[in-house]
């Protein structure tokens, strides 16, 4: 494939990801200004991406074309991860009596593959497609602990003018070292106020990570206590679905290729 094709590619999968279930239908203007590309060759990749069915033109508005249903089934069915989530999620969801749901990286962002919602009454909300910032939450804080690279390109796009950990550096890094000598991550009210959460890192054959495991509930049951129970049973469910999945344990896990131990992340 030459240059220019990846170029071309690349583009057209900035303009597919502007679409989220917050924002499901766009204008070419909307487009525009989340892609940054400019309005001819954004006005030209829409035009091409309605005529194969991968946008769908309804007046003013864009959304996905009906075409990329067709890719679901079979995505779904060929990961491995997808496969093993599954009986995980219930096991955690079960366990801890809050929703459960595993997290994957897209750019700087982390976004739910999976999801099983509490059984409760009043339960944390989440659904399959959510996307949500990296510097916030007890998932993306595992991603931020475990690798330099992801740590690295959080601080580097949110700044410190996000607020939240991403306001004392010093504090965060601190906190990624905690992170990856105790193998899971809690959370008290980063991305909601009464929103706590528990995570847990998923790695592949490498040692890479590349899933997170996550628990999220209310602050008045998902209290630090509940978290200092459960948090090393996420990190156990998250070793085993690892291992399913081909990771053997030959180095401790914060030695990891992906971040080694003595390697802690920078600003």
């Amino acid at each position: 494939m030459s240059t220019e094709s990846v170029q071309v590619l690349g583009k057209i999968m900035r303009i597919l990801d502007s679409f989220t279930p917050d924002q499901p239908r766009l204008t070419i203007t909307e487009i525009r200004r989340i892609t940054g590309l400019p309005p001819t060759t954004t006005a030209r990749l829409v035009r091409t991406l309605v005529d194969h069915d991968l946008l769908r033109r309804t007046e003013d508005h864009y959304s996905i074309g009906l075409r990329s249903l067709s890719w679901t089934e079979a995505a779904t069915a060929g990961s491995d991860l997808l496969e093993a989530l599954g009986p995980v999620l219930i096991e955690l969801r079960d366990l801890s009596g809050e929703t459960s749901g595993a997290y994957v990286r897209r750019g700087n962002s982390r976004v739910a593959i999976a999801v099983e919602l509490s059984q409760r009454s009043v339960v944390y909300q989440a659904r399959v497609g959510q996307v949500m910032p990296m510097h916030a939450g007890a998932a993306g804080k595992v991603f931020m602990a475990f690798s330099d690279d992801i740590y690295r390109a959080a601080v580097a796009q949110e700044g410190p003018d996000a607020g939240g950990a991403l306001s004392d550096l010093g504090a965060l890094r601190s906190e990624c070292d905690s992170i990856r000598a105790q193998g899971w991550a809690y959370t008290q009210g980063e991305r909601e106020v009464g929103l706590n959460s528990l995570a847990a890192p998923v790695r592949d054959t490498s040692g890479l990570i590349i899933a997170t495991l996550a628990v999220g509930g209310p602050s008045l049951r998902l209290s630090p206590e509940v978290a200092e129970r459960l948090g090393p049973e996420i990190a156990l469910s998250a070793e085993r679905l690892s291992r399913r999945l081909g990771w053997r344990d030959e180095a401790s896990p914060a030695d990891t290729p992906d971040m080694p131990a003595r390697n802690r992340p920078t600003a």
